[in-house]
């Protein structure tokens, strides 16, 4: 399932969902992920310790809620057959912003929170109320978890067209 929130429309938010009819499921994965709901209009800040960035310029949030490895197998049944491996859900997030304001000091704090080694804590993605959503635990995703680019031709203007971040959370 893959969720897009719109930019400026924080009523509005775009599901896609993929289902498939099976014949038979074989394991019972039961995992259950509560999303944090808040109440507020913002602005959404990724932190880690003292550090922090605010995303208030226009945000692209794109979530994508699923559970890896899990296949569906043909058979000679009409349908086929899902066999889920028990793995931890995914719950992902891919962020696209332009920074404007204080441009160089925001991707500057943004690189250096992605690109140290968290250890056993993790960085905190904060909605603060926009699309109902409230913090939630993340790390950054894969090698290339933040892309950042600089406009030619304007002075100022830092482009972050990817951070993907995963959601941890915790054993309990």
């Amino acid at each position: 399932m893959t969720i897009a929130y719109d930019v400026g429309q924080t009523n509005f938010v775009d599901c896609e969902v993929s289902l498939t009819r099976v014949n038979t499921t074989h394991g019972s994965g039961s995992q259950v992920a509560e999303t944090p709901t808040a109440t507020g209009n913002g602005p959404i800040t990724l932190s880690y310790g003292s550090q922090s960035v605010e995303f208030r310029d226009d945000i692209v949030v794109d979530r994508s809620v699923g559970r890896p490895n899990s296949v569906v197998r043909r058979t000679t049944f009409d349908f086929p057959n899902y066999e889920d491996k028990i793995k931890a859900a995914y719950d992902g997030f891919e962020i696209g912003v332009e920074f404007t304001d204080n441009a160089v000091s925001r991707a500057t704090t943004l690189k250096s929170m992605v690109g140290q080694k968290l250890g056993r804590t993790s960085l905190t993605l904060d909605f603060n109320g926009i699309y109902g959503l409230g913090a939630f635990d993340v790390v950054p995703e894969g090698s290339q978890a933040l892309r950042t680019v600089r406009a030619s031709a304007e002075q100022g203007v830092i482009v972050v067209p990817t951070l993907k971040l995963r959601r941890v959370m915790a054993d309990g």
